[in-house]
């Protein structure tokens, strides 16, 4: 297995496989192709793909997203 930057271009493979995944759940926001590359573009260096040959079997996204909650230090 090999490891590599998630890409752009990888979001159609992403993508199923998130629907291969029973309970997976998907919006047409965030999950779509440009929900996809903004997520990137805000965390390139915490987006992996595992490949398995030429295939993706699996990514790994992590960083700061619009879902995530950020505490108010104002106070």
């Amino acid at each position: 297995m090999n490891i590599r930057p998630l890409q752009a271009h990888d979001h159609d493979a992403a993508y199923a496989r998130w629907l291969s995944c029973p309970g997976a759940r998907l919006n047409d926001i965030d999950d779509s192709r440009a929900g996809f590359e903004r997520f990137l573009a805000r965390n390139p260096d915490t987006c992996f793909a595992a490949l398995e040959g030429p295939r993706i079997v699996n990514v790994i996204m992590a960083g700061y997203g619009v879902r995530a909650g950020v505490p108010d230090n104002s106070a």
